[in-house]
């Protein structure tokens, strides 16, 4: 019995070494984006949108454009409604299709799961940007169910929320 304890003891200990270990291409998106100290505000607004915390667990071939902690620190001034923010998160996910950086050209314009609204690229030799201003700072972050691309300056906004906070 005391053997048969050490072996399950050991065998426990190994296979959480074994999960935590997991490279991030083994997680889903919404663990990479929950493991990633850069996007914790993130984290923080999608505990706020279950149906696409769940989405982004369970979807494939997703591409999220994910704004950073400092992206969300430079309009921390504006003030948005919890609707908004769910649109914003929304607007930076792409449900149909796996983009990786070299995907992107100048002049792509990607379906986003916000009404339908789409992000516009433009790649220029200072980089990548979404809507001529979210710049993409860390492209490529490989996930089991897709691929995100850190933004940085700026959360990308649609339309809807543009015109809302210019009246």
């Amino acid at each position: 019995m005391r053997f048969f304890n050490t072996v399950a003891s050991s065998f426990f200990v190994a296979t959480i070494f074994l999960v935590s270990s997991l490279p991030a291409y083994a997680q889903s998106v919404f663990d990479v984006i929950s493991n990633d100290p850069q996007l914790t505000i993130l984290r923080t607004y999608l505990a706020t949108t279950p149906g696409l915390t769940n989405r982004l667990r369970s979807s494939t071939d997703i591409t999220i454009f994910a704004p950073t902690n400092q992206a969300f620190a430079n309009v921390a001034n504006v003030d948005l409604s919890r609707g908004q923010i769910a649109q914003i998160l929304r607007y930076h996910f792409v449900p149909s299709g796996e983009f990786l950086a070299s995907d992107i050209s100048d002049g792509l314009q990607l379906r986003s799961a916000f009404q339908s609204e789409r992000l516009n690229f433009q790649v220029n030799s200072t980089g990548v940007f979404v809507n001529n201003f979210s710049q993409v700072v860390q492209p490529n972050m490989m996930a089991s169910n897709g691929v995100i691309h850190k933004i940085g300056n700026t959360p990308a906004l649609p339309r809807t929320i543009l015109a809302a906070l210019n009246r």
